[in-house]
């Protein structure tokens, strides 16, 4: 791979003259974000890595433009550019113009979203993608290479169905490309359930798994997210606490959180919330696998 890639990059650099400003870049996306501006950001990792910027005007060879977290790219970049990530309550990220890029082809089989070493977000900037606590997700990659358990919501107040059928479960996909949960796995202490085949996660997008298609009438969900009803799974759980975790159909754990007294996915667990609250993962960009990255939500926000 190191020797087919600096063959490419001599090719590159024997084909167009170096500007003044000219300098050669490659290695592989690790952060990728479509701005409003028409470009592309690019976070790419060793061995010539930075934040770089495609535009229209790139000179761009086979395969085309940057396409996916995971992809190899080279090329040469030149004066500083930025990408347009909101134009509302503007958020600007900068990089290195792109003159020239060539690119690897399409993904390797099973590939959703890589764990590249790249660039990553700019400092004091959120990623694209990242809402916090109850946002909208904007479609595009934020680093993470997995789809995550976003919120979980196991104990309904009278107002939401009273019940354990009633409970539910949110995923989200912060990768840039859509993830294909076919033979996908939930499980937590005493129940298990298998996904279907041909149910596609789009990026920046919200799943829910319910015990009932009544969720659908005792929340304001957003038109975008989906619901999965999955009665077997929402069975109820143990008293003290329980544990979710979603396996691909490879069997690898892709994500998990536990709570009270359950230390399955983390120690110490996240705490035990009480009825009607969820549990909410604070940032859709962050996942260190710890408690930190939870906190109980008195107003659940399903889809959004």
């Amino acid at each position: 791979m190191k020797k087919l890639f600096l063959r490419v990059l001599i090719l590159l650099l024997c084909s167009a003259p170096l500007s003044v400003f000219a300098y050669p870049f490659g290695g592989q996306i690790g952060t990728i974000v479509y701005c409003f501006n028409n470009a592309i950001y690019a976070g790419v990792g060793p061995p010539n890595g930075g934040p770089f910027i495609w535009t229209p005007s790139t000179r761009t060879y086979q395969f085309g433009p940057p396409r996916y977290v995971g992809q190899w790219v080279l090329g040469l970049a030149a004066p500083p550019y930025y990408c347009l990530v909101t134009p509302d309550g503007i958020i600007i990220w900068s990089g290195i113009l792109m003159t020239m890029v060539g690119s690897s082809g399409v993904a390797a089989p099973g590939l959703s979203g890589g764990s590249g070493d790249g660039a990553g977000s700019p400092g004091g900037i959120s990623s694209p993608g990242s809402t916090g606590t109850g946002g909208t997700g904007s479609g595009t990659s934020s680093g993470l290479s997995h789809v995550l358990i976003s919120e979980v919501y196991e104990k309904p107040d009278a107002s939401h169905g009273g019940k354990s059928e009633n409970g539910w479960i949110e995923i989200y996909n912060p990768t840039s490309i859509a993830a294909d949960l076919s033979g996908w796995r939930l499980e937590s202490s005493t129940t298990a359930a298998t996904i279907a085949a041909k149910t596609l996660l789009d990026p920046g997008q919200f799943m829910i798994f319910a015990g009932t298609s009544a969720v659908k009438d005792l929340w304001n969900l957003p038109s975008s997210a989906r619901v999965i009803v999955l009665p077997a799974f929402f069975k109820g759980s143990d008293t003290f606490g329980d544990h979710i975790i979603i396996r691909d159909s490879a069997n690898t754990k892709l994500d998990s959180v536990s709570w009270g007294s359950d230390v399955t996915a983390f120690s110490p667990a996240s705490p035990q919330w009480s009825i009607g609250n969820s549990l909410l993962r604070k940032s859709l960009s962050l996942d260190s696998d710890s408690s930190s990255d939870w906190t109980t939500a008195p107003s659940p926000t399903p889809g959004k």
